[in-house]
């Protein structure tokens, strides 16, 4: 099964060759840095549907993206959290999927890519909720990665750097899907990837005529 993990974050140091000089030029210089850890996965786990043609038991598959940033630009400091859940299934009673984008709820904490954990209420807009109860375990070796790209374009150049590592994880714990608590021995096809991006940053540089 294919990992959905994909990261980047912005990064960042030096300056390359000047820009063309213009007596009515204006010069304008953003430098931003910051740091990031993620958790992303999949799993399903056996759920229970009913409608007028009976109950039934079915696989529902959830996908889960969260991550923590912390981004640093012109003095100020800005911290984002946010947790996207995906989850479906399919029955006799029909097709049912749910997707939103949880800002600001919740808790993600990481030690290192040893261990991790992930908790909190989030509530879909059809009022049904999941609430995670989960913690990670680094397994196998870290993979380590460094990115680096510069764009110049007239009157415009833009330099980014990233350093990140990445460690597959296992996970123990449980959830509850609307009031049905599922122990995470119980899922199957689990996947799990921990991440962290540390001093990475952008320097982007502005000619205006």
């Amino acid at each position: 099964m294919r990992n959905p993990l994909r990261w980047t974050i912005l990064a960042s140091l030096a300056l390359a060759a000047p820009l063309a000089s213009s007596a009515s030029a204006v010069t304008m210089t953003t430098v931003s840095s910051g740091n990031n850890r993620q958790i992303v996965g999949q799993f399903t786990f056996p759920d229970t549907v009913s409608c007028a043609e009976g109950t039934f038991t079915v696989q529902t598959f959830v996908s889960i993206l969260s991550f923590e940033e912390t981004i640093r630009s012109g003095g100020q400091t800005i911290s984002n959290f946010t947790t996207n859940i995906f989850l479906g299934n399919f029955s006799p009673c029909g097709q049912h999927f749910e997707f939103k984008s949880f800002s600001n709820v919740g808790t993600l904490t990481m030690n290192a890519l040893e261990s991790a954990s992930l908790t909190g209420h989030f509530v879909f807009d059809d009022g049904t909720f999941m609430n995670l109860n989960l913690t990670f375990a680094g397994t196998d070796s870290t993979q380590q990665g460094h990115f680096m790209n510069r764009t110049m374009l007239p009157g415009f150049m833009s330099m980014i750097r990233s350093n990140g590592s990445t460690r597959s994880a296992t996970v123990a714990g449980s959830i509850n899907s609307n009031g049905h608590l599922v122990n995470a021995s119980t899922f199957s096809d689990a996947e799990f990837m921990l991440s962290r991006q540390i001093n990475a940053g952008q320097l982007t540089v502005m000619r205006l005529f």
